[in-house]
């Protein structure tokens, strides 16, 4: 049976964002354990879902595209007992809740939300955060930073 799985995510800004943009994080960390209970007993397989677990605020006069980017490929992993591994990004999502539409952490900015001005109103663009383990994943502790920017 698959140990449970302590999964943390930080969160932070990029510096970069556009002159007349304002971008505030609802969420800094998401902290979260994967239950035994919560692994598929035939695939060895167990997906977490935050829900709106990332919340993030645009105000802009002008249009905005907000992007997001890992700063590494892989999870930085400390494992409760046993050998290091390396897990890629890949196994963490963001949906919007919205639309509905995946987005998957890369090394490069993506868009994940946009719109025109704001109109002096903090609009919210919320993400449901999924993450995903396998059975081989050991126990221990995950953690990637996510910078975000408007342009």
């Amino acid at each position: 049976m698959a140990m449970a799985t302590t999964a943390m995510v930080a969160l932070c800004l990029a510096s970069r964002p556009a002159a007349a943009a304002n971008l505030q994080m609802g969420t800094s960390v998401i902290s979260f354990s994967v239950p035994p209970g919560a692994y598929n007993p035939a695939t060895g397989a167990a997906t977490v879902t935050i829900s709106r677990g990332l919340v993030a605020q645009v105000n802009t006069n002008k249009k905005w595209s907000l992007q997001m980017r890992a700063t590494s490929a892989n999870f930085v992993f400390t494992p409760l007992s046993g050998p290091t591994v390396s897990k890629s990004v890949s196994g963490l999502q963001l949906r919007d809740c919205t639309a509905g539409s995946l987005f998957v952490p890369s090394l490069s900015f993506t868009t994940i939300d946009n719109g025109s001005n704001t109109k002096g109103r903090w609009l919210d663009s919320v993400f449901d955060v999924i993450f995903q383990v396998t059975g081989t994943d050991p126990a221990g502790q995950y953690s990637v930073i996510l910078e975000f920017q408007v342009i």
